[in-house]
């Protein structure tokens, strides 16, 4: 009965929750009602992440990603030079050179963006300091 009761309720939504809610749905509502009480005087309000500071995160995510596929693709080479036969290491490494060339330039690109957002805020943060205090001294 309660597979039943599952399918039909995904069936039809948010209206068969309304018209048939979950036993426990009236006595979680009356804790999260007291838990909303007990610490109002210490909720605080939301605001949303800088957008420079969710851009730079976004960066240095990328930048750390593009680390280590670099990584992975020298690493081995360099582990196995006393294993493998020379004519065939010096052939891998001639086919890794082009993707490991273009993996450092995309960090290099990303890593010049890194610098120019944060000069950017940097330069919008003293700009928005000037200006106050010239407000005051005024």
């Amino acid at each position: 009965m309660v597979g039943v009761f599952a399918a039909h309720q995904k069936n039809i939504g948010i209206a068969a929750w309304q018209k048939w809610p979950a036993p426990g749905d009236k006595i979680d509502a009356i804790r999260i009602s007291e838990y909303a009480f007990r610490y109002a005087d210490q909720a605080t309000i939301w605001q949303p992440e800088r957008q420079t500071i969710s851009k730079l995160r976004q960066l240095v995510s990328l930048r750390k990603r593009l680390l280590n596929a670099k990584n992975a693709l020298k690493v081995p080479l360099g582990e196995v030079v006393n294993f493998q036969d020379r004519k065939l290491q010096k052939e891998m490494e001639k086919l890794n050179i082009k993707p490991i060339e273009a993996l450092e330039k995309q960090i290099a690109e990303v890593e010049k963006k890194i610098k120019v957002l944060i000069k950017e805020a940097y330069a919008a943060r003293t700009t928005l300091l000037s200006i106050c205090l010239i407000w005051l001294l005024r």
